[in-house]
């Protein structure tokens, strides 16, 4: 999971969504950065996001990757619709 609020998603707003959704696999992986990084990955990853008053707001695929860091599927959250690559 991608933190698309800089100023919100930190390590320890992370670790309280892991806990509170029990999500203690090890195949889960959170990641924060900086505003222009977070940016940059969203435009590559084509990911679109925008701030609606104190909120981010954004899509709702998910993407999965295999082991060597390659796309092999996506997912609309919403309706599970699935493209297999």
């Amino acid at each position: 999971m991608i933190g698309y609020d800089p100023d919100r998603d930190d390590a320890p707003a992370w670790h309280q969504y892991r806990e509170t959704r029990h999500l203690t696999r090890s195949n889960w992986h959170f990641l924060i950065g900086t505003r222009a990084a977070v940016e940059q990955t969203a435009r590559q990853l084509g990911f679109e996001f925008w701030k609606y008053d104190e909120h981010v707001m954004h899509d709702t695929r998910i993407l999965y990757f295999d082991e060597r860091g390659n796309l092999v599927e996506t997912r609309e959250a919403a309706g599970y619709e699935t493209t297999l690559r």
